[in-house]
């Protein structure tokens, strides 16, 4: 395969870069691998997805709509976005039909676009009818400052993770989506999407039905962050400035109301999952 772009790629265990795209981290110190066209060894991940990263490059750019702060199951944090824009959702469609790939089925947490903030320190932390439904009013509160944010999607990571959070990254590649030139990035979100994500929103105001849901056993602290090796495609968003200043003023408006309760994932882990490979 012809690589034309950067490839970034971690040592095992290391953290997650903060300076963009191709920056990599172990214990503070920094160090960039560069790959021009031909240049891929045929160890490199990416060798054996060849038809999957070709199909992201021919991807156009597209843009992703921040929605609303929620809690899931097991009291799991998130920010949910509108949905998926067209463009994700055809380039999720052609790997299903892409022969003689292997790749996974596809889990629930990449059907729509979201984003895992934080998750319940310990098992002991549990939520009561009233703080469910303060956490919840905080959240849509808080949620008001999002309407004027977007993002715009100008790559998606190849990833193979050691932790379930990706605050440890054994390999990273960003893979540049295509930029037509005079064109704005695509803003379309299929109607089916749309539905998807407001169905679900609309069911976490069920306070008394979510209430057992929302305090499920596991998905705490050690289950994300414990060794676990995965294969997956995401958008990284900690350089999206004007967001994460809404998830930061989210996170201290939660820790004000529920102090101790949460462990946020490191800032330059955060990402929405596009597709699980493997």
């Amino acid at each position: 395969m012809q690589w034309d772009k950067l490839i970034a790629a971690t040592p095992r265990d290391s953290h997650v870069g903060s300076h963009g795209r191709g920056s990599l981290f172990s214990e503070g110190r920094s160090s960039e691998v560069h790959c021009n066209a031909g240049d891929a060894a045929d160890s490199s991940p990416l060798v054996r997805d060849e038809e999957i990263v070709s199909a992201i490059k021919q991807t156009p750019t597209c843009l992703l709509k921040p929605s609303q702060f929620f809690v899931g199951t097991c009291g799991v944090l998130y920010l949910a976005f509108a949905g998926f824009p067209d463009p994700i959702m055809s380039l999720k469609q052609q790997w299903e039909q892409i022969q003689n790939v292997n790749i996974a089925e596809e889990g629930p947490t990449s059907k729509w676009p979201m984003v895992a903030l934080g998750c319940l320190n310990s098992e002991d932390k549990s939520y009561k009818l009233d703080t469910l439904e303060a956490i919840s009013t905080l959240s849509k509160k808080i949620s008001i400052r999002l309407r004027k944010v977007q993002i715009c999607l100008t790559a998606v990571s190849y990833v193979i993770f050691s932790s379930r959070c990706l605050e440890k990254i054994v390999f990273r590649a960003d893979i540049p989506l295509h930029e037509f030139e005079e064109t704005e990035p695509v803003a379309y979100i299929p109607d089916d999407q749309k539905s998807v994500v407001e169905q679900y929103l609309a069911a976490t105001d069920e306070y008394k039905v979510r209430l057992k849901e929302v305090n499920k056993p596991g998905m705490r602290s050690q289950f994300y962050r414990s060794y676990c090796s995965e294969t997956t495609l995401a958008v990284f968003i900690s350089h999206h400035n004007e967001l994460m200043e809404v998830i930061a003023e989210y996170k201290r408006a939660v820790d004000k109301l529920l102090p101790g309760y949460y462990s946020w994932f490191e800032k330059d882990s955060l990402h929405v999952t596009i597709r699980c490979v493997r």
